[in-house]
């Protein structure tokens, strides 16, 4: 699970699937913000079904997304080659990155 304080969480980064931007083992801090505040090209930190959470770029927005009146986001790591074989709802993201320290 993950530490909110007033807003703010932080992660340790266990994955190089972003390590041009944020190298493995990096701390990441994110804000919560609100869902039509996140825009194509924030780094974004969501919960995964699993419970484990991520960090990765927003590459594409869905509106109504699955018919409903929620934002969806399409999402890749800067390394991978690929898009993310899932649409993150809003409502799993914890929040955008707003500081890392390698």
């Amino acid at each position: 699970m993950f530490q909110n304080v007033l807003g703010y969480s932080w992660f340790r980064v266990v994955s190089g699937s972003m390590q041009r931007e944020i190298p493995e083992g990096s701390l990441v801090i994110t804000k919560r913000t609100e869902e039509d505040a996140v825009k194509i090209g924030d780094t974004i930190a969501f919960e995964r079904k699993d419970k484990t959470v991520v960090t990765h770029k927003v590459v594409g927005i869905i509106e109504n997304c699955g018919g409903s009146e929620f934002r969806g986001f399409e999402t890749k790591g800067t390394e991978n080659p690929s898009e993310d074989p899932y649409t993150v709802l809003s409502a799993k993201i914890v929040g955008v990155a707003v500081f890392s320290l390698p």
